[in-house]
């Protein structure tokens, strides 16, 4: 991973991978506007992370600074990483979310479902 850069505000949000971000839904209106009320008031803390140029991870945090007219930090992972290694980290670095159990089993099924997988049910829910 690269070191933390600074994109302007005067530049916009980057473009979302929505394939890799989407594995994990997006914020409901009421933790959007925590977060945004919290990057107001704090600062960003934990950079977006790129692949390829596109969001993988801090689609949420992006649009709070987009709508706050803030810098975003950014960093940028290795573009030789395999979209599964990718999956993989944006897999890791979301579980640390407060995700509901149904999100949890929905995040799962989706992933599952992605390769034409027909595991069982309880599987899926366990992964």
């Amino acid at each position: 991973m690269t070191d933390i850069k600074i994109r302007m505000s005067k530049d916009g949000g980057f473009p979302v991978n929505e394939a890799l971000a989407g594995l994990v839904p997006m914020a409901t209106e009421v933790e959007q506007a925590v977060l945004t009320a919290d990057i107001r008031d704090n600062e960003q803390r934990d950079p977006i992370i790129l692949w390829h140029g596109e969001v993988i991870d801090g689609r949420c945090r992006q649009r709070a600074l987009t709508t706050l007219g803030k810098h975003i930090l950014y960093r940028e992972l290795d573009d030789k990483l395999t979209e599964d290694e990718v999956r993989i980290f944006v897999k890791s670095v979301n579980t640390r979310r407060n995700l509901t159990s149904t999100q949890k089993v929905m995040t799962a099924c989706r992933e599952s479902l992605r390769d034409g997988n027909t595991r069982k049910l309880v599987d899926i829910a366990k992964s």
